[in-house]
């Protein structure tokens, strides 16, 4: 039921992700693996790291994902702001209703923007709360992006936002 109901706002997020088959992708804050599952199942990428800083939320992800008999999901139990990949890891990084809950918003965004590849996508969805918005999220982002560059990065917020992110000259 709960899938059924984020399916809209998932598929919007995943294809502004641009998600594509032979990619690595990354989904932070997945709770209990979506949008993960639905990546793996109709992008067929050639992986898809599942991640949440709640141990029970990665231990339900990773039994949903055996019922489904995806092979291409990978899980870690980790904080937004700890991301345990390398730099340059992924092609494309989504995070469904979860940024408006990091702990730490700018060093998870600079996080999520680190383990982007060159020309990667990141696209992330949340509610409009009174003290923490979508603009907020905006602003972090554009914060983050002059702190932390990513050459030919695109951020996505929704069908919003769409900024390539320029390497600064060293």
């Amino acid at each position: 039921m709960i899938r059924a109901m984020f399916e809209p706002l998932s598929s919007s997020l995943i294809e502004a992700a641009g998600v594509g088959p032979d990619d690595l992708a990354l989904d932070v804050a997945s709770g209990v693996g979506e949008p993960a599952l639905q990546i793996a199942a109709t992008r067929k990428p050639a992986l898809v790291v599942c991640t949440d800083a709640v141990r029970e939320m990665v231990i339900a992800a990773k039994r949903v994902a055996a019922r489904s008999g995806a092979s291409n999901l990978g899980f870690a139990q980790c904080a937004a702001e700890a991301l345990p990949f390398r730099s340059g890891r992924f092609d494309a990084v989504v995070c469904r209703l979860g940024a408006m809950f990091f702990t730490a918003p700018v060093a998870s965004l600079r996080e999520m923007l680190r383990v982007l590849a060159p020309g990667g996508r990141i696209a992330l969805a949340v509610w409009l709360f009174a003290r923490r918005t979508g603009r907020d999220v905006l602003w972090l982002l554009d914060r983050v992006a002059v702190a932390a560059p990513v050459a030919g990065a695109c951020i996505r917020i929704g069908n919003f936002f769409n900024t390539p992110v320029e390497q600064s000259p060293t």
